[in-house]
């Protein structure tokens, strides 16, 4: 199999950032002895890595729950403000 285009790549993941992590971290599985999702002629195990998630043998999970954003510190709802009388 070809090496599929980045645009292809990017179809299945939601960012570049992310499609390196994912083909990094099953790379890294594959040379740690997992055996690869699809048949190959490749030895490489970052180009196996993209060929499983090119074919869709590759799953992606997030592991990470939603950040929620913390208020800015200077911002100041309305029952927290302090009311200042100005001189007349």
């Amino acid at each position: 199999m070809h090496t599929p285009p980045l645009e292809e790549l990017l179809t299945k993941v939601s960012a570049r950032y992310a499609l390196v992590n994912v083909v990094a971290i099953r790379a890294q599985q594959l040379i740690a002895g997992d055996l690869p999702a699809i048949e190959t002629t490749r030895r490489n195990p970052v180009l196996i890595a993209i060929e499983e998630l090119a074919s869709g043998r590759l799953h992606l999970e997030s592991r990470r729950t939603p950040v929620t954003l913390k208020k800015d510190p200077g911002e100041v709802q309305a029952s927290q403000a302090q009311t200042v009388d100005q001189p007349a």
